[in-house]
């Protein structure tokens, strides 16, 4: 890791808050340009 890295976890086990959380880190990398595509 690096000081411009960003680790988001937040292990609470409320599914609905998981998938709010994850909703706002999507976005907020997509604004940011950030992120690499996987092949699935």
């Amino acid at each position: 890791t690096s000081p411009d890295q960003l680790i988001v976890c937040s292990n609470i086990g409320i599914s609905t808050n998981d998938v709010s959380m994850g909703h706002k880190i999507l976005f907020k990398a997509f604004e940011l340009g950030l992120g690499s595509k996987l092949k699935l």
